[in-house]
Formats: C-alpha cells, sequence, structure tokens
C-alpha cells in the first residue's frame, strides 16, 4: 500500500490515492502547524478532504508541475487483533518522508516529517493475485526534521492543506 500512495503521488493521481484510503480515513497533521494561527490547518481531516484538496492538487490548472515522493521504511509494528479474525489485525507503518512538490516557475516544497500510517485489511479489495489488500485508516504526520536547501520547507500537512478548495 504504500508503494501505491507513492506511485499515486508521482503519477499526480487523485483516484489512485484515495484508494489507498479507507472510507473511515483521518489524517491528523503535524501538531505544530495545527498550532501556528498563520497556517489556519485543522486538528484532522477526512477522506473527503483529502479528496477535494488533491483533485485540486492534481487537476487541470493547478500549479504543480511534478512531484517526487520517497517514503523509507522505518518500522513495521503489528497488532494482532481477535486470534480467530486476521480482519481485525492492524499494521503501524512509520515512514521517513521525502516529498519534493516541484512548481511551476521554479519552486519546491519540501516536506521530510516522518509520518505514521495505520493500515488493516481492506475487505473490499484484493490483490492482483487474490491476496488480501491493505488499506491506510489513519495517518499521523509526526513531525521533528526539517530539511534544508530548499527555497521553502514546509509539513506535508502544509503543503495538502495549500489545495484546500476556500468556496463556502
Amino acid at each position: 500500500m504504500i508503494y501505491n500512495l507513492e506511485l499515486a503521488y508521482e503519477e499526480m493521481n487523485a483516484e489512485e490515492y484515495l484508494d489507498c484510503l479507507s472510507v473511515d480515513f483521518i489524517f491528523y497533521p503535524c501538531q505544530s502547524d495545527v498550532q501556528n494561527p498563520d497556517l489556519e490547518i485543522p486538528a484532522e481531516w477526512y477522506k473527503t478532504d483529502e479528496a477535494d484538496l488533491h483533485e485540486n492538487m492534481f487537476g487541470d490548472g493547478s500549479d504543480v508541475e511534478s512531484i517526487s515522493l520517497i517514503l523509507t521504511e522505518i518500522s513495521v509494528e503489528y497488532l494482532e487483533g481477535i486470534p480467530a479474525d486476521s480482519l481485525d489485525d492492524i499494521w503501524v507503518y512509520t515512514e521517513g518522508v521525502d516529498l519534493r512538490v516541484n512548481l511551476y516557475g521554479g519552486l519546491t516544497f519540501l516536506a521530510t516529517e516522518n509520518s505514521e500510517f495505520w493500515m488493516r485489511v481492506d475487505t473490499d479489495q484484493q490483490g492482483s493475485g487474490g491476496e488480501p489488500s491493505s488499506e491506510i485508516y489513519t495517518w499521523y504526520e509526526l513531525g521533528g526534521r526539517r530539511g534544508s536547501g530548499y527555497r521553502e520547507v514546509q509539513s506535508w500537512g502544509s503543503i495538502k492543506a495549500m489545495y484546500r478548495s476556500t468556496e463556502s
């Protein structure tokens, strides 16, 4: 699933990105962004919000020229649910992030905060070989690292938030 998320971002494909997320998906941005009144970032947002902002970010008329995303596995934790039921098992992937959002005109936004992806079996989809597929149902942006050498260093959440609709 992590590979699918990377691929969807690099191909700027909102539909493929949203396929990685569960119906009840919740994103928790970096706490320092939430606490910064200048950013106006909510404490959490949902799959419908992700759909809106990624259609704006990836769609026609966007200022995004290309995206590079590398997620590097830091750790994987397996949390077994009820032993007789594999559908309630959880995997927590902590990933190092190297996200570069390249805008037309030469500006690049860089995000390097680690993220934690909580995944479970997706009961609606199967892999190409009939194996169970997984879905991300919770995503925590952990914060911490900040890169340098780019004009704009952001968190992944603050980059995504720039593409929220302003219509009421």
